[in-house]
């Protein structure tokens, strides 16, 4: 079990999904590159780990989710008082629409919740590779719940939780799978419903580059709330 704190930033301005990393890039030239939250870089080297602060595109409207130390750091966007972004070709009126902090307690259940995970990047190049060798499509499920699996395990390690029980995942049913670019490369994708017997906070980002939107997570069915403070 372990209280983790969340802050999502909702604003009202809407972007595409393919201007998540532009999104991100105007935040932080706006930032101190004291807030290593926001660029996941500590000098002149990455912080490798599951990332605190996350750019997102949320009901087709730019957002941010902060997580533990992030919800702290995001102060230093308020403080700089953001008014305009650029992105890409286009300025836009930075305008938040609303701010929602919680404190979530994560725990692993005898129970199972539903979700559905939209454009989940689960493959390094071996994965990748390892997967179009399969051709038997039971075989090809399994894989990819064993990757989501890792992917939970990695966000419990990133937020110092440690389970106390084991992750258990099964995916009901592909919704889409397609390639998208990221940087000059295409990576293949999936949205799809699971389920697994830890409840998530809405829109937390699993998998590669959640930081960028990649793997957001929302809730498919009304999954109770457990022990969730709202301020």
């Amino acid at each position: 079990m372990k209280k983790i704190r969340f802050l999502r930033v909702q604003f009202a301005n809407e972007i595409a999904f393919k201007e998540i990393p532009l999104f991100r890039g105007a935040i932080i030239a706006g930032v101190s590159q004291d807030s290593t939250l926001f660029h996941n870089h500590q000098g002149n080297k990455l912080r490798y780990g599951y990332p605190l602060i996350q750019y997102k595109r949320i009901r087709r409207k730019a957002g941010l989710v902060c997580l533990e130390e992030g919800t702290d750091q995001v102060h230093d966007f308020f403080n700089n008082q953001i008014r305009q972004l650029r992105i890409g070709g286009r300025t836009i009126d930075l305008s938040v629409d609303q701010i929602q902090l919680h404190e979530y307690t994560m725990q692993a259940w005898d129970k199972s919740f539903a979700y559905r995970i939209h454009n989940w990047m689960p493959f390094d190049a071996e994965k990748y590779l390892h997967y179009k060798t399969l051709e038997d499509e039971f075989d090809q499920l399994h894989f990819l719940e064993t990757i989501l699996r890792g992917n939970l395990l990695t966000m419990a390690k990133g937020l110092h939780w440690q389970l106390d029980r084991e992750v258990k995942v099964r995916i009901n049913q592909i919704l889409r799978n397609q390639l998208l670019p990221y940087k000059d490369l295409m990576m293949q994708t999936f949205s799809l419903e699971f389920r697994c017997n830890i409840w998530l906070p809405p829109h937390i980002g699993l998998g590669r580059k959640p930081s960028m939107g990649f793997g957001c997570v929302t809730p498919l069915i009304n999954n109770a709330k457990i022990n969730v403070h709202e301020s």
